[in-house]
């Protein structure tokens, strides 16, 4: 990365397989990590293939010569990963733009405001602003009032989620996005999820889809949404995933009876995320991000599947001595006798 002034540019391999440089228009992300959107001139937006991982300081790939080739439909550079059909619609409100198949131009791309702002959990809200008196409320859609919790839970579930749209957007191309959903809508009408899973296929290997971890959970059955959790107004939270609580302190808001057996004989009850939320998922680094589906990943998942198929007790035992197999084996016996024992 080089900088002019207030701008800054990133010099890397194009579409034509020769070393160009080009400008960050965009940035997107802080908190996990920082990626870079270029123009090209035919309006097209790409996301440049470097990522700045703010926790470990350091420069990786992303969809670059590491991994993929120019063609292959996953280099930075590709049609298929054109920011306008990959990534606008959640990482900003608002978004329009137009496209020529006939000449692949981009024309018009602008959106209402950078990022999440107002109405992309709201719904649009010029009728809202416009409204006096007793019908503001009916002019806005919040969705804590949403009456069934599901429906309420795709207004988040619409970004924190992974797939494709049902259908293509100017009839060339899905989108990553869920296109002509609205806050308040049926989110499985315009979206087709695919999540990408650990070899066990129930736990989440990659980021933004913790709302299909919640619909494996116990949670969606009981209501639990996913502010009864997260802050999503407050400014300068406690942390950075935005908990109204630290820690374990947020399940036992609610989980206030928890018996002190089993396999919670041997752990400090003040852990619960550390087994029932194991850290999974990817977004810059390995396991940077919880599962939401809380439930236990079992070490007896690792001696089935293998070394890719992480588990609850080895996140935290992870000396050489401590053995996925021996891990099993103690929680086993731990089931059937049904009580606390000792290693």
């Amino acid at each position: 990365m080089s900088r002019k002034g207030d701008e800054f540019f990133i010099t890397t391999m194009g579409p034509d397989n020769k070393e160009h440089t080009y400008k960050a228009k965009y940035l997107i992300g802080s908190v996990w990590k920082q990626r870079y959107v270029t123009e090209f001139k035919n309006g097209s937006l790409h996301i440049l293939p470097v990522q700045w991982n703010v926790k470990t300081q350091e420069w990786v790939d992303y969809h670059g010569l590491k991994k993929y080739k120019p063609g292959s439909g996953k280099y930075w550079s590709d049609k298929q990963r054109t920011y306008q059909f990959k990534c606008t619609g959640c990482h900003n409100t608002g978004s329009e733009f137009q496209y020529d198949a006939a000449t692949d131009t981009f024309t018009g791309t602008k959106w209402s405001d950078k990022g999440v702002a107002c109405e992309a959990c709201h719904g649009p809200g010029s009728n809202h602003i416009i409204a006096e008196g007793d019908d503001l409320s009916k002019t806005i859609v919040n969705p804590a009032k949403i009456y069934d919790p599901n429906r309420a839970a795709m207004v988040c579930g619409q970004c924190h989620t992974r797939g494709s749209s049902v259908k293509k957007l100017f009839g060339v191309q899905k989108t990553g996005y869920p296109l002509d959903y609205k806050p308040g809508g049926q989110l499985n009408f315009v979206y087709d999820p695919k999540p990408g899973l650990l070899p066990d296929d129930e736990f989440s290997r990659q980021h933004h889809q913790q709302y299909l971890d919640w619909k494996k959970s116990g949670h969606e059955a009981t209501g639990v949404m996913c502010w009864d959790c997260h802050y999503t107004h407050r400014q300068g939270a406690s942390n950075k995933y935005q908990t109204k609580l630290p820690g374990s302190l947020l399940c036992k808001n609610c989980h206030v009876d928890i018996e002190k057996a089993g396999v919670h004989g041997i752990h400090s009850t003040n852990n619960c995320i550390g087994c029932h939320m194991p850290t999974t998922a990817k977004s810059a680094t390995p396991g940077d991000i919880h599962s939401h589906s809380f439930q236990v990943l079992d070490p007896a998942k690792t001696v089935e599947l293998g070394a890719k198929e992480p588990n609850s007790c080895n996140l935290c035992h992870y000396h050489k001595d401590d053995k996925p197999a021996d891990m099993a084996k103690i929680l086993d016996e731990i089931r059937k006798k049904g009580r606390t024992i000792k290693r």
